[in-house]
């Protein structure tokens, strides 16, 4: 809910009703009731990030410096930072009739002067330099934003430094990676999970560009794995299957021999299996659809995403098979057991 035109601080609230009064507020301004809860939740981080400080004693210093520290993780796009800025001054301006400076990238003018400002806020109306270098922080460009794989909700407050050049720019490799597992038609969790392994990779080498690496760099984060943290035999080979995926199909560069890295113990613990009178005993207490979705998954071999977005088109109905041309065009299965 981006504002083009600042909107006119209402009057003070003097008894602030929270969060009943913030949706009215925000209701009335033209905000969508699915969004409702995203803004209420910018203002909860927002005052989460300052906390046993009085809520009217916050102020446009206060915003810029919690949006510049969210500027400074690449989990939170620009989007979000815009959403959380109008969050936040719908609060103090709609809500508790609190006057804000200036936003420190607008020729608005400040508030009017009928509009009475408590002693405590005074120093709002003088953020400019601060607010212009928060402000440049956030609309830097996402090639100079460092890659993190900390979760949104972990602020710090020290500021992280900037890659410098010759890093590796994650979010064009990120892109690259992702387009080039979307036209080999592979699986969104395979997607998922070696972005992650990916990530994992260049953040092992202090942010090193790929394509300046080579066979050393892959056996020495797969000995980390295998001798640091003493991972599973499968979970190694997952991490050095998205390497190879990254170097031989997304960068497209041969890196040589590494097949005598330090690999991890393989495990002994036999798998669980179900027999197929536990099956049956379990098909036999479902109904319904549930039954129905049973029957497929145990019959067909399909996985639980497949089974989700299974559409009657899929369906061969004369040769009695499945095919999901959208996601898995190499995988077919049969529609009754074997």
């Amino acid at each position: 809910m981006r504002q083009a035109v600042r909107r006119g601080v209402a009057p003070l609230n003097t008894n602030p009703k929270w969060p009943e009064g913030y949706v009215t507020a925000l209701r009335e301004a033209g905000a969508q009731e699915k969004m409702i809860a995203f803004l209420a939740t910018w203002v909860r981080r927002f005052f989460a990030r300052f906390p046993g400080r009085n809520r009217r004693d916050l102020g446009r210093m206060e915003i810029e410096m919690f949006l510049g520290e969210m500027a400074r993780h690449n989990d939170i796009s620009n989007w979000q930072i815009a959403q959380a800025r109008d969050a936040l001054e719908l609060y103090y301006e709609q809500f508790r009739g609190i006057a804000l400076a200036p936003r420190p990238d607008s020729n608005l003018p400040t508030p009017p002067s009928s509009v009475s400002v408590p002693p405590s806020r005074e120093r709002d109306m003088v953020p400019a330099i601060i607010g212009q270098f928060v402000q440049k922080q956030i609309t830097q460009p996402l090639e100079r934003r460092q890659a993190t794989s900390a979760p949104v909700k972990q602020y710090k407050d020290s500021p992280k430094p900037i890659p410098a050049a010759g890093k590796t720019n994650w979010g064009l490799l990120e892109a690259r990676v992702r387009e080039t597992l979307r036209v080999a038609h592979y699986s969104y969790r395979t997607e998922q999970t070696y972005l992650g392994w990916i990530r994992q990779f260049v953040e092992f080498h202090q942010g090193q560009k790929p394509s300046t690496m080579d066979a050393n760099h892959v056996r020495d984060f797969l000995r980390h794995l295998a001798m640091d943290r003493q991972v599973a035999s499968s979970t190694q080979n997952q991490a050095l299957n998205a390497v190879v995926f990254l170097f031989k199909s997304a960068l497209k560069k041969d890196i040589g021999d590494f097949s005598d890295f330090q690999r991890a113990r393989r495990g002994f613990r036999l798998p669980v299996v179900a027999s197929r009178e536990e099956i049956k005993t379990v098909i036999e207490r479902l109904s319904g659809r549930d039954r129905f979705m049973g029957v497929l998954l145990y019959g067909t071999g399909m996985r639980i995403n497949e089974l989700l977005r299974l559409r009657v088109q899929d369906v061969q109905f004369d040769q009695n098979r499945h095919q999901n041309r959208h996601r898995y065009p190499r995988r077919n299965h049969r529609l009754t057991p074997s």
